[in-house]
């Protein structure tokens, strides 16, 4: 089959598929929903912005409501395959609590000033840590428990669907959780800066995020038939396409007009 008739015939079927681009569906969606409710409710675009900081209190309740949701959509049976059939809105059923929720945990954040420079600063020791624990406890589970003792004694001990259903909830969750704070401290610690290679790059991060499979893909193709490491080879095609990204991101995305008003 040529590419041609990939793209015109099979593509649009069961191979149907955004990539990397997914979610902008999805988020899409959500700017409506918050744009309508906006609209209906007076409160929620005049009240003032504040700067508050999350306690582990709403913390933990946040991860509770977005677990159970996991948990129940499983129980009804609802999977986590690729849903594709509305073609602009590509999202896996399973996980749509964590999109929900997650989505109005930026709202939150946005509204309290988490991220202004005396917002909140999650601690990156503590969540590094329960990111890696849970996120190896999860792979162990799905990798049928490696060469650890006690993992694979917790694998021969007989457990319910039930039972399997709330540890998948429990550490998936966990990982999303603590990723997302650990990303958060990162950083603010280490790559966070006033100064305008910085500010260039936070500006021009949307732009970057579209326009680097594009710039990527024929790289890392280009690189393949060259004999050099492997290890080379990928360091260059990482900075490369981020370089190349965040020049047309930057000076052709935020600069054209009409584009400038997306990017």
């Amino acid at each position: 089959m040529s590419l041609f008739k990939f793209w015109v015939a099979d593509f649009w079927g069961a191979r149907y598929t955004q990539s990397f681009y997914w979610f902008l569906g999805i988020l899409f969606l959500f700017f409506i929903l918050i744009s309508l409710a906006y609209r209906l409710s007076h409160g929620l675009w005049s009240e003032p912005r504040r700067i508050s900081h999350p306690s582990w209190k709403m913390l933990a309740a946040f991860w509770a409501i977005t677990t159970l949701g996991l948990f129940i959509l499983r129980e009804f049976g609802v999977n986590d395959d690729w849903s594709t059939r509305w073609y602009l809105f590509v999202f896996q059923p399973w996980r749509m609590p964590l999109y929900v929720g997650y989505f109005i945990l930026g709202l939150i954040a946005y509204r309290n000033g988490w991220f202004a420079a005396e917002g909140f600063k999650p601690r990156l020791v503590p969540w590094s840590v329960l990111w890696a624990f849970s996120g190896w406890l999860y792979l162990c589970g799905r990798a049928g428990g490696g060469r650890l003792k006690f993992v694979k004694i917790i694998h021969m001990v007989d457990r319910s669907p039930v039972i399997l259903n709330a540890e998948n909830a429990i550490l998936f969750n966990t990982i999303c959780l603590s990723s997302l704070m650990v990303g958060a401290a990162f950083f603010q610690r280490y790559v966070n800066g006033a100064g305008r290679f910085q500010k260039s790059l936070a500006d021009s991060s949307y732009g970057i995020y579209c326009v680097h499979p594009l710039i990527l893909y024929p790289l890392a193709y280009f690189f393949v038939s060259l004999s050099l490491s492997l290890y080379v080879k990928a360091t260059v095609v990482f900075w490369l396409t981020l370089f190349l990204s965040w020049i047309v991101s930057a000076l052709v995305l935020r600069k054209a007009p009409i584009l400038n008003r997306i990017f």
